[in-house]
Formats: C-alpha cells, structure tokens, sequence
C-alpha cells in the first residue's frame, strides 16, 4: 500500500498541505490535538504572495476579502518624527495585504478541505514517529515510519510512507528531531487585542509602528474593528511565563508608546521570542513545515512562510 501520509498539525500550514494534497487526489489522514480549531485572531496579517498561494489553492480571495481588511500603509513613529510606506503594489485582488482573523483563515482552509472530500480528526495527538528498518512488521510490508496517535478511543499505531509535522514551534514529537530553543535575552512581546483612544486610532487600513526612549510597539488593524497591539518589553525571567492581566496591559501601552486604550482588552498573551532553524527540514519519511521547520521572532514571518511552504510540499509529494 501506498500513499499513506500523516499530516499532524490543523493550523493554517498543515491545512493548506492537506488541500494541495487532496486538490490532486492523494489521499492523506490530518490530525490536531486541539480540541476543534483555534479561536481568536492570532497572527492576523496576509502577504500578497500569500494571497495569490491561497487563491491558487482554491480558497476565494472574495471569501478571504470579506473576512478581512486591507492593510495598506504602515506608518512609523520614531522620536518624534514619522514616514509613511505604501504597501500597495498596484490594482486587483492582490493589490494589498490582509489583515484576517487567523480564525477565520482557518474556517476557509477547513471548508476548502471538506469540500474536496477531506477531514480533521481534531483530538488526536501525534506521540512518535518510528522509522522501519525497511523489512516486514505487522503493520505491513516496508512502510518506511509507524505512527502512534492518542485520542478518545485510546492509543494506535498505524504505517505510513510520510510524516508531515506541522505541530508548531511549541510541538514536540519522539523520534521527530528537533532544533533547540533559543530565546533572545533581554525581550519579550505582549500582544492584545484592544479598542484604543479615539485620538490615538490610525486611520482605516494603516499600522502604527511607533517608537520612543521608553519602548517599541504597534497598533495592526482588525476587521470589524479595534487593533492588534504589540509591545516589545524587557524581559522578566521571574514571570516569562505569566501572562500580562489587563490592566497591565493598558499600562504598558501608556508608558511604552503613549498608546491609550479605552475599555478592558480581548485576547492577551505574552511570549518570548525565539529564532532558530531546523539542520534538516526532511529527515527520512518526516518533513517538518511551518513553526515546526523554524522559529522567526516576528510572528508574522512564521504564518506567511509556513503558507508558502505548505503550497509548495503538497504539489511535491503528490508528484
């Protein structure tokens, strides 16, 4: 038998692998650990080269639009002096970035894979890969990897000919090497989701980068409304891992970047930065994509790269 390939991971990498994937009839079995798909507006910003990897996908730039909200300039703010750059590269579908809830990127991938005859088994977890010495087992005849999954019904194995590990950054696989951690010393970033001031709004279709003595940071706009605020904030070893309560936040915005935010902040969060990249993104029957291949200390450099990979690796082990 053949054909038999593992996708772990449901994020947008791993989801877009799948419809390429079954785009071309090769059948594949996708899993995630997460109970159902991710909620909230995470990473939020699209490239044009991405939007034309999803569009060739079969996932409607329409739909994407609908859902989203063009960025077109960023605006810097540096010690009392600002510039402007137009991210616009012309007219059409793919004239601007977009800003879409990560959410629902999810949605459309997952609708585009339903509609091509794919599935997700959300709530199952990828616990190792063992490589076959390539001679007979009783999960049959030369599969070069058996995998051991873990979901309602217990714990299985099953052959397959490719492991596709897109687990994220965080995501940890026996018999999957990995690079290790490295965080940058001495930063970390707080995000939120935040309503600000009215004298503090950019205008529609514009991200803030503001910077001063005291700190660095941004406003992104979100479709239907309110920002996506990033701080870059000294690191705090003691409490790396404690996320930021919302008056905090609110304070850090103040003393930062002079940013004030009106009403309690959504969705917060607070990570330290990482950036390394895997010796190898193939190694055998397994092939690590997206955050799982490599970290970028810029969230967004991981979502747009994992998409543009993800395109690419389904054409390739379909062919």
């Amino acid at each position: 038998m053949t054909g038999r390939i593992l996708i772990a991971g449901a994020g947008p990498s791993g989801l877009l692998c799948a419809v390429e994937l079954a785009a071309r009839g090769v059948p594949c079995r996708v899993v995630d650990r997460r109970p159902g798909p991710a909620g909230g507006s995470r990473c939020p910003t699209l490239w044009q080269r991405t939007l034309r990897v999803l569009d060739a996908a079969g996932v409607s730039v329409e739909a994407l639009r609908r859902a989203g909200t063009a960025l077109e300039r960023k605006r810097f703010l540096i010690a009392g002096a600002d510039a402007e750059v137009d991210l616009r590269s012309g007219d059409g579908p793919f004239a601007a970035p977009l800003l879409i809830r990560q959410e629902d990127l999810e949605r459309l991938l997952l609708e585009r894979l339903r509609a091509l005859g794919g599935a997700v088994e959300y709530g199952v977890e990828l616990l190792e890969v063992r490589r076959n010495d390539g001679g007979a087992s009783r999960h049959g005849a030369g599969a070069p990897a058996v995998v051991v999954l873990r979901g309602p019904d217990g714990v299985e194995e099953a052959p397959v000919d490719r492991v596709v590990c897109a687990t994220g950054a965080a995501g940890r696989v026996a018999g999957v090497t990995g690079p290790a951690d490295v965080a940058p010393v001495g930063m970390r970033w707080l995000l939120a989701d935040v309503s600000v001031a009215p004298e503090d709004t950019p205008a529609p279709g514009v991200e803030h980068i503001l910077r001063d003595h005291a700190g660095h940071g941004g406003l992104v706009p979100l479709p239907g409304g309110g920002h996506r605020l990033f701080l870059a904030l000294p690191d705090d070893p003691a409490g790396a891992d404690r996320q930021p309560t919302p008056a905090e936040v609110v304070e850090a915005a103040r003393r930062s970047v002079g940013v004030r935010l009106t009403g309690e902040p959504g969705a917060i969060w607070a990570v330290r930065p990482r950036s390394w990249v895997a010796d190898a993104f193939v190694d055998g029957p397994v092939v690590l994509l997206g955050d799982a291949a490599r970290s970028f200390p810029m969230p967004v450099h991981g979502l747009n790269t994992g998409l543009q990979e993800a395109a690419e690796l389904g054409w390739k082990l379909a062919a």
